[in-house]
């Protein structure tokens, strides 16, 4: 780590010249032959940390794509320095998590390279028969920045399938827009059903709210009745299409996602 550091302070320019890039190219191809020249885990661990943190101080693009891109070379370690950890004390080591994400998380990889490094390294930490809880909420952060830089209606559904907090304020955002949908219609044109009301309240918006409430339960003999026209049955049926898929979103994504395969086949 020293040698990085001394070429830190000799290069610590904003604007890299040719020289210096060369300088730095130099020093990594060095360190890439002795990677490569040494079958030792444990130098190899030593060797690409070097390599890494030698990319990242020189903060140009260039040298962090030298002979493999930054992304390569921290996906390597990740393998190198856990199965180096694994054959260490049969296995029972603990390994550094700061570490590895901060190597995951460096800020010259993109998100999409973050997220592909943080499944990996979930991967081979069951692999290895490691404890990977910590990572679910970092996985799904990364996941939900992609979607939503993508502008893709899967950040929605990630958004609501959170936790059970988000999944109860979604139902209820869909609730009251059903509410103002089925206010009476200020023109008859614009009506594409007729809401028979009971009487529950006197309060005619808590009647309302409790009469749109009924409509989900056949069960309930005050119920409230709504005949449709056709666009209102077609409209009806997305609604509900909404709801199973939000519903059925965080199930699949909280609750099922839980269960062991191997578990279910004892």
């Amino acid at each position: 780590m020293n040698k990085t550091k001394l070429i830190k302070i000799l290069f610590n320019t904003k604007e890299m010249t040719n020289e210096e890039i060369l300088e730095f190219k130099t020093f990594l191809a060095k360190l890439y032959a002795e990677l490569f020249s040494d079958p030792s885990l444990e130098k190899r661990v030593q060797t690409l940390a070097m390599i890494i943190d030698t990319k990242v101080e020189s903060n140009n693009l260039e040298v962090q794509n030298a002979k493999n891109s930054l992304y390569l070379d921290i996906k390597y370690f990740i393998s190198v320095y856990l199965r180096n950890k694994r054959k260490k004390d049969y296995g029972y080591e603990d390994y550094n998590r700061d570490l590895l994400l901060e190597y995951v998380l460096s800020p010259f990889l993109s998100v999409e390279q973050q997220y592909r490094l943080l499944v990996y390294l979930k991967y081979l930490l069951e692999t290895l028969s490691y404890e990977t809880a910590w990572l679910s909420n970092k996985i799904f952060e990364k996941k939900l920045k992609i979607a939503k830089k993508n502008k893709s209606i899967k950040y929605l559904l990630l958004l609501s399938s959170r936790n059970l907090w988000t999944i109860l304020i979604s139902i209820l955002s869909l609730y009251f827009i059903e509410c103002i949908i089925l206010l009476p219609a200020p023109l008859s044109c614009m009506e594409w059903y007729t809401f028979q009301k009971v009487f529950i309240s006197s309060n005619a918006f808590i009647n309302h709210l409790a009469n749109v409430i009924t409509l989900h339960f056949d069960c309930i003999d005050n119920s409230a009745k709504i005949s449709f026209t056709t666009l209102g049955l077609v409209s009806l049926v997305l609604w509900n299409v909404v709801y199973v898929v939000v519903g059925v979103n965080f199930l699949f994504k909280n609750l099922f996602a839980s269960f062991n395969v191997d578990e279910l086949e004892k």
